[in-house]
């Protein structure tokens, strides 16, 4: 794992597509998140997060019938 000293802090106050922005307006490449495949605030993205979270908010911890299709599906792409 690759840690790094955060001695200047960046303060973030929105994202859009592969960049980041601070309260100044300057953009960054966002290299440290875990939205590269798809960037921030995509407009799907947000619409079925938002979607999910009007019905339930919740994780993994409990069943929920959308985990054995994630799981079918998943296991649908493995190799024979």
């Amino acid at each position: 794992s690759i840690s790094y000293a955060n001695t200047d802090p960046l303060l973030i106050v929105r994202g859009s597509g592969s960049r980041l922005f601070d309260e100044r307006g300057r953009s960054f490449l966002d290299t440290r998140n875990n939205v590269c495949h798809v960037g921030h605030a995509h407009p799907r993205v947000a619409k079925a997060v938002a979607d999910q979270v009007s019905m339930l908010n919740t994780n993994t911890r409990y069943l929920h019938p959308n985990l054995s299709l994630l799981a079918k599906r998943l296991v649908s792409t493995f190799p024979e």
